[in-house]
């Protein structure tokens, strides 16, 4: 085989932002405690029913790779202990859905090679992992191997995922611990598909041949730190200390076993403010995922939790239609005073509380693709200012001295009404009109997604932390995510050229220009992105602040975590 990368071989540049982040000193000046329950509310505000509604991988999507990721490990995962806040401080974590190629490593494989002869990536399985074993269906504990990797992609290939997934020829174990996976052409997304995405988590073969299959939540069987021990429908999950489990961390120059707690528990609460209470009387651990509204209570009423603030994963934008529909939107300096005349940093003040400006159509989370403001062409940090004597000049220089009316359409849910507010107002001093039109639920979502409105829609991508989703899944010609219509010849070819790159650098730098491209043909009028609040109690020791590890996945983190149980006890809980 001809290798073209070898695995976390990478010299990508980035640049990241850690975010506010208070830390007591106690975080790694006292020896490590094993037993105890963490209580954890996370940041996927769905996971309960009726939206959970099966336990079959390849049907549940990324809902089901959440609820399992305690216990059905990846073959590749984000490594916070070289690269997090407690390693190197390269990559905060922080991220939702996506891990920069340059900061993976290997879970259940040990290592990773990209070939060119034939084409596809060979894994190294590392050698003495255990499936856990499951009495209810009689599975003994045994050895993960390749075979299990071939029957867990094989399983995917025969279901309608497989439309993801026309890229994969051949899937074989070449022995025992090697596992290689045969492309027919380039695919620049194969880390999140086959090592760390939703159709990542592992599931033992026996599971699905036993009565009830997959299906059954007692058949479950992973290689990981927990086991799912309980599952009580629309109330919560329990998941046990794995004995058995193979990794360890070196915490101040000794090595532990982990987990170090014996039960993680997923309490399914739908409702915010009652997430609130159970967070504020002690009753839930960490919450991951605390919207700014509670911040200044939690911190009136809890001064000693700990807290960090990291962005939303969901960028809201307006989306101007630019395919020619609309005769004034398709004159790119039009969209672009409309831009400058838009107070990005006055929305987010006022709606949002705190956010991210530069967060749209990639975050900073986006190592060496992401572009600081200060870094951009001056033409693209132009539209990151707001200059309304400017953006009445340009109109004005368009052929719109008087300027023009447009209809703003919005869903008429959450804070997208406070928004086409302050826009309109914004867009009034530089003499346009904005005609807010309002909808509801099922008819918002059809004109979001058939593109069927003409002038503008504000909107949000909840895919806006994943990079290669700017090639794959968002603003190229045709595109369901393309809400603006954009189409740009230039940006075009590079995002099909994205598609298949497999050199991440070469995909790095195609990403980075199409990245500023975007931005400066301004398609969209973004707002950046909102903050959100990540909160433990103090007797929770070992947490950084990091978020996910791969696609809806905590367990790396959880399983470092340990509980301070006299602390807890002297503080009456």
């Amino acid at each position: 085989m001809n290798t073209l990368i070898r695995g976390m071989s990478s010299a990508l540049a980035f640049s990241v932002c850690l975010g506010s982040a208070q830390i007591t000193s106690a975080q790694n000046d006292e020896e490590p405690q094993y037993g105890g329950t963490i209580t954890q509310v996370h940041h996927r505000t769905h996971f309960t029913e009726p939206n959970l509604t099966g336990f079959r991988p390849e049907t549940t999507h990324w809902l089901e790779g959440t609820w399992a990721s305690p216990f059905a490990e990846r073959l590749l995962i984000g490594d916070i202990e070289k690269f997090g806040p407690r390693g190197s401080g390269e990559y905060p974590f922080t991220t939702i859905e996506f891990v920069p190629y340059k900061f993976l490593s290997g879970q259940l494989a040990e290592s990773w090679e990209i070939t060119s002869d034939p084409l596809g990536v060979e894994f190294k399985i590392r050698q003495g992992v255990m499936w856990a074993g499951n009495d209810h269906i009689g599975m003994e504990s045994r050895e993960f191997t390749a075979d299990d990797a071939v029957f867990h992609l094989e399983t995917y290939l025969g279901t309608p995922q497989a439309d993801e997934l026309t890229f994969i020829e051949n899937v074989s174990a070449t022995d025992k611990y090697t596992f290689f996976v045969e492309f027919n052409e380039g695919n620049s997304f194969w880390p999140f598909f086959l090592g760390y995405g939703t159709r990542a988590p592992h599931r033992a073969p026996e599971s699905y041949a036993a009565e009830g299959s997959i299906d059954d939540w007692r058949n479950q069987v992973g290689t990981g730190p927990f086991v799912l021990a309980d599952y009580v429908p629309q109330s919560q999950f329990v998941f046990e200390r794995n004995p058995n489990y193979w990794d360890t961390t070196t915490i101040d120059g000794k090595e532990y076993q982990m987990p170090f707690v014996d039960q993680v528990v997923w309490p399914m609460i739908p409702d915010a403010a009652t997430q609130i209470a159970a967070l504020r009387t002690g009753q839930v651990d960490w919450h991951t995922g605390v919207q700014k509204q509670f911040e200044a209570s939690l911190d009136s009423t809890n001064p000693d939790m700990v807290k960090f603030s990291y962005p939303l994963a969901n960028s809201k934008f307006v989306a101007l239609k630019s395919d020619g529909s609309n005769e004034i939107l398709e004159n790119r300096d039009v969209r672009r005073a409309l831009a400058i005349g838009t107070d990005n940093e006055a929305v987010i003040r006022a709606v949002f509380g705190s956010g991210e400006l530069n967060g749209f159509p990639l975050d900073s989370g986006a190592a060496g693709i992401w572009t600081a403001i200060e870094d951009m062409p001056d033409s693209t940090q132009a539209l990151f200012g707001y200059d309304p004597d400017l953006a009445k000049k340009m109109l004005a220089d368009s052929g719109y001295p008087d300027g023009f009316e447009l209809d703003l359409n919005i869903h008429t849910a959450g804070d997208y009404p406070d928004l086409a507010a302050i826009v309109a107002g914004q867009w009034e001093r530089i003499g346009v009109k904005a005609n807010i039109i309002g909808m509801e639920g099922g008819e918002a979502n059809r004109m979001r997604t058939e593109h069927d409105y003409s002038g503008a829609y504000i909107t949000d991508t909840g895919t806006s932390m994943i990079p290669f989703h700017l090639s794959i899944g968002l603003y190229g010609e045709g595109r369901t995510y393309n809400f603006a219509e954009y189409n740009n010849p230039e940006f075009n070819e590079r995002h099909l050229a994205m598609e298949k790159e497999m050199d991440i650098n070469k995909l790095t730098e195609l990403g980075r220009q199409n990245f500023l491209t975007l931005l400066d043909d301004a398609p969209y009028i973004p707002f950046g992105n909102p903050n959100q609040v990540s909160y433990t109690w103090p007797w929770i020791k070992n947490y950084y602040g990091e978020i996910e590890t791969a696609f809806v996945n905590y367990t790396p983190i959880l399983s470092r975590m340990w509980v301070d149980q006299e602390l807890k006890a002297d503080m009456g809980y």
